[in-house]
């Protein structure tokens, strides 16, 4: 977070806006959650847990509303729709030539 939520005042290192003096340590905590969710998304993709990294993603996105994790929403959404219809097509016979 670069700017207070209230007065769009610059951050200081403390968790309060040295502008308008809000307390800003549940903004500042629910940011970092959504890092660490973001991260986790991240390990699950590159363990090809699409459905988890879809959990997570979405946890995130209720925190923090950032670019980054809906662009990587839409690839795991992508990837799990995809393997879904791998799986269905092959469970399908194929049809007489």
């Amino acid at each position: 977070m670069e700017r207070c939520p209230i007065c769009r005042g610059r951050i200081v290192p403390e968790a309060q806006c040295g502008r308008c003096g809000a307390d800003l340590t549940l903004p500042l905590q629910a940011e970092t959650e959504a890092i660490k969710l973001i991260q986790k998304a991240l390990c699950c993709i590159e363990e090809d847990d699409f459905h988890s990294a879809e959990q997570l993603l979405k946890q995130s996105l209720l925190l923090k509303s950032d670019p980054l994790p809906q662009a990587l929403l839409m690839f795991a959404r992508a990837h799990v729709q995809g393997i879904y219809r791998c799986q269905i097509s092959q469970k399908q016979p194929f049809p007489p030539k």
